[in-house]
């Protein structure tokens, strides 16, 4: 068994409701997004952590509360044994440069303001982690080992200067330069062309190589989770509901969401055999989730418990986990 870099135990984020006038009126009850509602899970050390699920599902809300750009509601994060949960900002500081963040939006989480040398050095110089001349040789490795050379020509160039591609790997390497040993990849490559989704997805396996960094990769496509990462958690409704190896998930899936989730997925191969399930209507209210298990009304194969008691997640198989009455 690897080593644990970051775990969360009965992690919550919600998100208190804002109402009109008259429903808070008649109503005093305080209602809650359930964005997050009590995830369990753990990232070892030099592994990518695939987390994919349909868009709402809290993924992106999970990767920023474990980070802490979002404090929790209820629940632990720990970071190399030590909880962080509830440390106040000033204490958090010395986390921030092990602990980054990879916005999904290339075009949006880069000041438009800075040049790329000083995109990639601000946080350096907030955190005073380097003198001047030791800064410059940093921006240059990171640059370099994000693939964007000779990485001097870069440095005066303004985002707009530069492609989508290339300024995804400007947003990489802002992570990368403070020698983080965590990292949350929020669907870094969702925005960017076919052409170059797969030379921003070895970037990140080069990084995880060479530098032994763990990844939470999020996403909705599970075809790309399938290949860059280890093992694949599955998320629906703010609750995980299938853990598993990448190659296990997508070959034996259990749960009947993943079992959806594969469905939809094209196969070029008429000959390849197909998975039919079927998610039915839409995803729930997160403000009001279903009692019980919370895919069972549009689960094919729910029947009277799954509307009553909520499913654990179990270890089905070695190293298998699934949140299921059918197991």
């Amino acid at each position: 068994m690897s080593e644990t870099i970051v775990s969360c135990k009965g992690l919550k984020k919600y998100f208190p409701l804002r109402r009109g006038f008259l429903s808070t009126l008649f109503s005093r009850e305080n209602l809650y997004v359930r964005a997050v509602d009590g995830v369990d899970l753990e990232v070892r050390k030099n592994e990518i952590m695939g987390l994919i699920g349909e868009s709402g599902c809290g993924k992106t809300t999970l990767g920023k509360t474990i980070v802490r750009l979002l404090d929790p509601t209820e629940g632990s994060i720990l970071f190399k044994g030590e909880d962080i949960s509830k440390l106040p900002q000033n204490k958090l500081i010395k986390y921030r440069t092990k602990i980054q963040f990879i916005f999904q939006d290339p075009y949006e989480s880069v000041n438009p303001r800075y040049t790329i040398f000083d995109i990639v050095s601000e946080g350096l110089r907030i955190n005073k982690l380097a003198s001047k001349e030791d800064i410059e040789n940093r921006v240059y490795t990171a640059l370099k080992d994000v693939r964007l050379e000779p990485p001097e020509s870069f440095y005066d160039l303004y985002p707009h200067e530069v492609s989508g591609g290339q300024r995804q790997r400007v947003a990489i390497a802002r992570a990368l330069v403070l020698n983080p040993e965590f990292i949350v990849a929020d669907e870094p490559v969702s925005m960017l062309d076919v052409s170059i989704r797969a030379e921003v997805l070895n970037v990140m396996l080069d990084l995880k190589d060479k530098y032994g960094i763990s990844f939470l990769f999020i996403s909705h496509d599970l075809a790309t989770a399938k290949h860059i990462c280890d093992r694949i958690a599955v998320m629906y409704l703010g609750k995980i509901v299938e853990i598993a190896s990448s190659e296990e998930l997508v070959d034996k899936p259990l749960h009947p969401y993943t079992q959806a989730l594969i469905a939809a997925i094209p196969v070029p191969d008429p000959r390849a055999p197909k998975v039919t399930v079927k998610a039915k209507g839409e995803i729930p209210s997160a403000i009001n989730p279903p009692k019980g298990c919370r895919f069972h009304p549009r689960c094919p194969f729910a029947f009277e418990r799954c509307r009553i008691e909520e499913p654990q997640l179990r270890e089905i198989e070695p190293g298998h986990f699934v949140a299921c009455h059918l197991y």
